[in-house]
């Protein structure tokens, strides 16, 4: 039997919607790393279940503590945090979970689940816009010429000839009439050119980017504005986001220990070494330019070593002129 694999293009922006939310929640699924899982319990459940719900709890199935989806129940206590979690699964049944049984998405879900739908989808639609946007860029920027003409039989003709063309033809024929005809003129079209395809390219990155820090990954958005980024500016973007990723991995922590004492499990959790920020300044690129504030002009050492050179050169004339002098005197 043979198998025919089919591709379905994404058209629609709904579509592209779609694509880009799969595509983000599978980026974040990623940031944390567990260890102290049964080896078929997969951990992208445990990282999603906290990233769409706030909150994971931890049941017996089969003889061995797997992952499951919860919800608060029951009365709140004192400080209004849940006393009790229920599940549903089809495979494993319903029942009540413990608190300390629950681990969160961060260190405030334990009074309101804090899931990630409303941000993953806020740049889902902003991606596929942009996405939407370089798609049409792309299909005007072939038309770079527009034929126009009061004759019918000139339309027909032009029309044919941008038909061969777009099919790919290697020739194609058109009318002597029509070409030297008074009525027709071929104008050139308005187009924004590779500038503005590169800008929505760069505006997708920028905004892939802003999703990262909006989670606490951090992301060098300053890299879109210009090639080299101070090392205070690269520091400064670190301090902002490093906030909520250490949140997010104190309540992983927390909950982890929790859980590893009431059920006897021994989870750790880590953030994924790619994620992590530079913390050796040595690491980053020294070779930074620093304008001059009053001339504007960047100040790299260069002009140093161009007087050196200068001083080098003036040095050898004078002495072939004073080797000149002596011989002739």
């Amino acid at each position: 039997m043979k198998y025919k694999v089919t591709f379905n293009p994404i058209r629609t922006e709904e579509e592209l919607t779609e694509h880009y939310r799969k595509h983000l929640l599978n980026h974040l699924v990623t940031v944390f790393q567990w260890e102290g899982l049964d080896e078929d319990v997969p951990t992208e459940y445990l990282e999603m279940t906290l990233l769409l719900n706030g909150c994971c709890g931890f049941v017996k199935w089969e003889g061995k503590y797997i992952p499951m989806l919860c919800n608060p129940a029951d009365k709140p206590d004192p400080y209004f945090r849940a006393t009790s979690y229920i599940y549903a699964n089809p495979a494993v049944g319903n029942g009540n979970i413990s608190p300390n049984a629950v681990i969160f998405n961060d260190m405030l879900s334990a009074w309101f689940p804090r899931d990630c739908n409303e941000v993953i989808d806020k740049y889902a639609h902003l991606l596929a816009a942009a996405e939407v946007s370089l798609r049409i860029a792309l299909k005007n920027a072939r038309l770079t010429h527009i034929a126009v003409t009061d004759n019918e039989d000139d339309v027909a003709n032009i029309n044919k000839m941008f038909a061969d063309v777009a099919n790919g033809a290697l020739a194609t024929t058109v009318s002597t009439k029509t070409l030297i005809g008074d009525g027709l003129k071929i104008l050139p079209t308005v187009t924004n050119g590779t500038d503005y395809l590169r800008q929505i390219c760069e505006s997708r990155e920028y905004l892939y980017n802003l999703f990262l820090s909006e989670f606490g990954i951090h992301a060098n958005t300053a890299a879109l504005k210009r090639e080299r980024v101070l090392t205070g500016e690269i520091d400064m973007q670190i301090e902002k986001p490093m906030f909520n990723i250490e949140s997010m991995l104190q309540a992983r922590e927390k909950g982890a220990e929790k859980v590893n004492k009431e059920l006897g499990l021994n989870l750790k959790v880590s953030i994924n070494p790619k994620f992590m920020y530079v913390e050796d300044e040595s690491e980053v690129n020294e070779d930074v330019s620093t304008p001059d504030l009053e001339t504007g002009d960047e100040d790299t050492g260069n002009q140093s070593d161009a007087a050196d050179t200068d001083n080098d050169v003036s040095d050898g004339d004078s002495g072939d002129n004073g080797r000149d002098t002596e011989s002739k005197s």
